[in-house]
């Protein structure tokens, strides 16, 4: 009766755990989806009617207050910085940064020659690259309709961006390098958070120096200086450093939910919510930036949409089969492990043990017995 109720117990406090784990994952999702939309539109603004044309250099301020902001949050009780022990550690987060800087920094540059409707349309070709890079890299085999909706969602693509008014080819080049950068950025984030045994802090203080020192040549190579000096000289450094500092808090607050989403899910399912929020910021670029298309860009952009929901939750699927069947083999070991833990078990075990053994005893006795008579 006591082990049912402990058992009942546990059911109880599991049963909470999950629905604790659900209400959390919504609420990170939201806010990923906010976060991501706040920053795409104030850096496309900020890129264009703002007039701060130096991408680069905002994006290694955005790196400059990430690690401040990490810096102070490692700095309280709460928390401790996780030690890098090894070379290999050290060179998994350098990776890490390597292909941050390339989806981040060249995206940025992106905005300068591409609306941000187009520059999101390209950007949803994300699962397409994931997928690549799965099948080649992990080994990982998609079913029929996962690649007929990879494809579908090409050509949709391909539309969105046919006869464009806003497409450039050197901002469709840059942004279509950003997405093979992002794919790869979360499949390693996916990959090493789990393998580095580090948190979403310790993660950002170790990445975001050397990203800027990876994109600190390509800024003083370009012509970004000069566009920086025009601009303090017009608008004021006052202004200049809040616009900066702005758009650093936005990225500080983003980068945190993104790392905690792909912590407390998956990369799969980081890459699903991305596309689903792809649709929102063309929808409030379309509305809020006045970005315009033509009647087959809508058709395009349609298909797109369609392709990618339908993708999203064939992927959604299959990570929720893969967690049900490990769910199911720990539950199964689990009552592997009840048999020789549960005490009335144990207790029965050794009553049958006993008995069996009496029995062998009293056998030879029986048959003297028979002889006797």
């Amino acid at each position: 009766r006591v082990h049912g109720g402990n058992q009942l117990i546990f059911e109880n406090m599991s049963n909470e755990h999950k629905e604790h784990s659900h209400l959390l994952s919504v609420v990170l999702l939201l806010l990923f989806w906010t976060g991501n939309i706040v920053l795409n539109m104030y850096n496309k603004w900020l890129f264009s009617k703002g007039g701060f044309r130096v991408p680069i250099f905002v994006t290694i301020s955005h790196q400059f207050f990430c690690f401040v902001g990490a810096s102070i949050v490692l700095a309280t009780p709460k928390f401790t910085l996780t030690r890098i022990v090894s070379k290999e550690i050290a060179l998994k987060l350098f990776t890490i940064s390597i292909f941050f800087s390339m989806n981040t920094g060249l995206n940025n540059v992106s905005l300068l020659y591409l609306t941000l409707s187009a520059n999101q349309i390209i950007r949803a070709l994300l699962p397409a690259f994931c997928a690549i890079f799965a099948t080649f890299i992990e080994g990982k085999r998609y079913s029929p309709i996962q690649w007929s909706t990879l494809f579908v969602l090409v050509v949709g693509v391909v539309l969105s961006l046919l006869n464009n008014p806003s497409f450039d080819a050197l901002g469709t080049g840059l942004c279509l390098s950003s997405v093979l950068g992002a794919a790869l950025h979360v499949s390693v984030v996916g990959y090493f958070l789990g393998k580095l045994k580090m948190g979403t802090f310790d993660i950002l203080f170790y990445t975001t120096i050397p990203i800027a020192l990876i994109l600190a040549p390509i800024f003083f190579a370009s012509n970004e200086m000069n566009n920086l000096e025009k601009f303090v000289d017009k608008e004021g450094i006052g202004r200049s450093i809040f616009l900066i500092s702005l758009g650093g808090v936005l990225a500080f607050g983003y980068n945190v939910i993104h790392y905690v989403f792909i912590h407390h899910t998956s990369s799969v399912y980081t890459t699903v919510a991305g596309n689903m929020k792809v649709a929102l910021v063309v929808a409030f670029a379309f509305i809020f930036l006045g970005d315009t298309a033509t009647p087959i860009n809508i058709i395009g952009l349609s298909i797109a949409s369609l392709a990618f929901f339908a993708n999203s939750f064939l992927e959604f699927q299959e990570n929720e089969r893969l967690r049900e069947v490990a769910r199911l083999a720990e539950e199964e070991n689990a009552q592997s492990k009840k048999k020789f833990l549960d005490p009335e078990i144990i207790i029965k075990q050794e009553r049958d043990v006993l008995a069996q053994y009496d029995q062998q005893q009293s056998e030879p006795l029986l048959s003297r017995s028979k002889v006797v008579s």
